[in-house]
Parts: structure tokens; sequence; C-alpha cells
């Protein structure tokens, strides 16, 4: 048993109801934007996002994350799949990011340089005295 629907008004619906679908996928592209290549991206969505994160430098500041772009791999599966197989649909992310070290204006002597040293002990340079 439905109930009649009463329209007391003169006006129908002023505004045709747009297919919500739709743009439900179109604003996932744009967030996405899969298809264009890291360095062509619009400043929106997941780009956006990133680049407000980055650069990322550590406590004294001689290092420095610096972002540079997002690659989205190929999903293993297609949603058809991952619905037969009670799988959740994904892709792989990789982010592209370039660690800077900043040289200090002092150098350290470190016992770097190479020795060779024998099994039996015996050394062809001599050992760092302690």
């Amino acid at each position: 048993m439905s109930i009649p629907v009463r329209r007391y008004g003169k006006s129908q619906d002023a505004v045709e109801v747009p297919n919500l679908m739709k743009l439900q996928i179109e604003a996932y592209e744009r967030f996405l934007q899969a298809d264009v290549h890291y360095s062509d991206r619009d400043n929106v969505g997941l780009e956006a996002i990133l680049r407000e994160i980055f650069p990322i430098k550590s406590y004294d500041g001689k290092i420095t994350l610096t972002y540079i772009g997002y690659e989205l791999g190929r999903p293993r599966y297609n949603p058809d799949e991952c619905r037969q197989l009670r799988l959740t649909y994904g892709m792989p992310f990789k982010i592209r990011v370039r660690l800077r070290r900043r040289s200090p204006s002092r150098r350290r002597s470190t016992w770097a340089r190479s020795r060779s040293w024998s099994a039996a002990g015996n050394s062809s340079s001599t050992a760092p005295s302690a």
C-alpha cells in the first residue's frame, strides 16, 4: 500500500537531478589524475596534498626529502575479479622523492680508508691506535 504524493504548488521540480554516479566518477578521476604524466599534473587532488606535505626536513635541517611526483601502477585484478574473489580493488601507488643531504662545513676525520688485513692478523698497513 503506497501513499499518494500530494502537490499543493503549481511549479514542477526546479532543478533536474544530475547523474550522481557520473559526478562521483569524474571527481575521483580529477582527484587521481591517473592518465596524466607526473610532470604535467595540475595542482589539484592528490597532487595538491603531496605538494602541501613536502618538503620534509629533518629536525636539524641537514636532510630534506623533496617530492617529485607519483605514479599509479596497473591493478592486479579488474573490478569484476575483485568482487568474485572478495578483494579490495586497488593499484600500486609509488611516489618519487629526492633525498638531499647538506654537506657539513667542517669535515671530521673518519677512519674510512681502505686497509687490507690478513686472516692471521698481520696487516699490510698500520692499524689505528686507540
